[in-house]
């Protein structure tokens, strides 16, 4: 019997928590109760510590990002033709993920 309790208890404590890898910021997400919705505060780096049944944490990269586009051809006004070969570079302003995760609901990859 004491071996069942402490099994649970090590089980509840390993899946109460999750690991915030470097240049990610954790947006914690409470699915029930009175402050139900996204928090205002992200979570850093590190181990993160939260209650799996009733609350969800995600993860947003705050590191430069680089998409590259496929080229394409652009026609001017008098007639000439131009090879358009976009490439966009960004970030995510550390402590701005909860705004972009409310407005989006996804990462931006």
């Amino acid at each position: 019997m004491k071996q069942i309790i402490i099994s649970a208890t090590a089980f509840v404590l390993l899946a109460s928590c999750t690991r915030i890898d470097a240049g990610y910021e954790g947006i914690l997400i409470k699915q029930y109760g009175s402050e139900k919705g996204i928090q205002d505060v992200s979570l850093v780096t590190g181990r993160v510590w939260y209650n799996p049944w009733t609350e969800n944490v995600e993860q947003y990269a705050t590191f430069i990002q680089t998409v590259d586009y496929e080229a394409f051809n652009v026609n001017a006004k008098d007639g000439s033709e131009f090879i358009v070969d976009p490439t966009l570079s960004f970030n995510i302003v550390p402590g701005n993920s909860p705004k972009i995760f409310s407005k989006y609901r996804k990462d931006l990859e």
